[in-house]
C-alpha cells in the first residue's frame, strides 16, 4: 500500500470514473483513498452524483414523454373549451364537467357555483367562474388564485397539448441541476451520518483511523448504492421497500471498509512497532 508523503497527489493512481467501478470490489482502492485522496472525498461524490443524476433525469424525462404522448391525448379527448376573460371563466358543456383518468377524476369545470372547492373529491384541479384551485401533490394541501390572474386566455386540449410538448423540451434542462444539488445535499448528509456512526464504532474499537479519513472512505464506500438506485431508476425496476434496499446496500459497504480499512492501520502500527523494536535490539 502506498504511503502518505509530502504531496500524496503524485501518489494518486485511480481517476474519479475508475473508482467508480472498484468501489465495488477492489480493496487496494480504499488503500489508497485513506491514504492519499485528502481533500478528495466530497470533489469525488460530486462527480458521483453528477453520472448518476443523469439517469435519474432520464428516466423521468423519458416518463413524463410517454405520458404526454401516449396518457394526455387520452385524458384531454372530452374536454370542453374554456374561455376566460376579464377575470371569468365559460365553458359550453354540462356542469359540472368532471375530466377523469382510469376513472378517477383529475380536473372539475363548474362556473354555476354548485361546486365551490376541492373539498370532499380526489381531483387535482377546480376551475370555477372567478378562481383557479390546485391541490399540491403530496401535501394534498389547496392553492387558490384569482382568474384575472391568468389574463384573456383560451384553454383547449390542443393549448393543454401545445404546453405539455414545451414542458417536455424544457423539462432535463429545468430537471438535472434540481436532481444534482438535491442528490448532492442529501448523499453529504447520509455521508456524514455513517461517518459519525462509524467512528463511534471504530472507537471502541481503538482502531486508529481519524474523522476525515473516515470521511474519505464512507464518501466512496456509498457507491455501489448510488450506482444500484441509479441504475434501477432508469430500468423502472421497482420494488417494495427500496430506499431499505439501497441504505443496508450503504451501510454494508461502509461498515465492511471501516472494519477492513482498520485492520490495515492496526497491522501497519504493529508492523512499525516491531521495526522499531529490532532496530533497538540491534543497537
Amino acid at each position: 500500500m502506498s504511503q502518505e508523503t509530502d504531496n500524496p497527489q503524485h501518489n494518486i493512481k485511480t481517476s474519479f470514473p475508475a473508482a467508480v467501478f472498484k468501489s465495488f470490489y477492489l480493496v487496494t482502492l480504499y488503500d489508497e483513498v485513506k491514504s492519499v485522496w485528502r481533500g478528495r472525498g466530497f470533489l469525488y461524490l460530486l462527480f458521483l452524483l453528477a453520472l448518476a443524476s443523469v439517469l435519474h433525469t432520464s428516466a423521468v424525462s423519458r416518463s413524463f414523454s410517454s405520458f404526454v404522448n401516449d396518457d394526455l391525448p387520452v385524458i384531454l379527448e372530452p374536454m370542453p373549451i374554456i374561455q376566460i376573460n376579464d377575470g371569468e371563466a365559460s365553458l359550453d358543456a354540462k356542469q359540472p364537467f368532471v375530466l377523469e383518468s382510469k376513472g378517477e377524476p383529475i380536473a372539475i369545470f363548474d362556473t354555476t357555483g354548485n361546486v365551490v372547492s376541492l373539498e370532499n373529491t380526489d381531483a387535482m384541479l377546480l376551475i370555477t367562474r372567478s378562481t383557479l384551485q390546485f391541490r399540491w401533490m403530496g401535501s394534498g394541501n389547496v392553492s387558490e388564485a384569482p382568474l384575472s390572474d391568468l389574463g384573456d386566455i383560451t384553454i383547449s386540449k390542443e393549448n393543454i397539448l401545445s404546453w405539455a410538448e414545451d414542458i417536455k423540451s424544457a423539462l432535463p434542462l429545468f430537471l438535472y441541476p434540481a436532481a444534482l444539488a438535491i442528490g448532492y445535499i442529501y448523499r453529504v448528509l447520509q455521508v456524514f451520518a455513517y461517518a459519525i456512526l462509524a467512528r463511534v464504532w471504530l472507537v471502541q474499537k481503538a482502531a486508529g483511523l481519524d474523522f476525515d479519513t473516515i470521511l474519505r472512505l464512507t464518501a466512496v464506500s456509498v457507491t455501489p448504492a448510488v450506482v444500484i438506485e441509479a441504475a434501477f431508476v432508469f430500468a423502472g425496476i421497482q420494488f417494495p421497500v427500496a430506499g431499505i434496499f439501497y441504505q443496508l446496500v450503504a451501510a454494508v459497504y461502509v461498515f465492511q471498509t471501516m472494519k477492513t480499512m482498520a485492520q490495515k492501520t492496526g497491522e501497519e502500527s504493529t508492523g512499525n512497532l516491531r521495526k522499531k523494536s529490532d532496530k533497538s535490539s540491534e543497537n
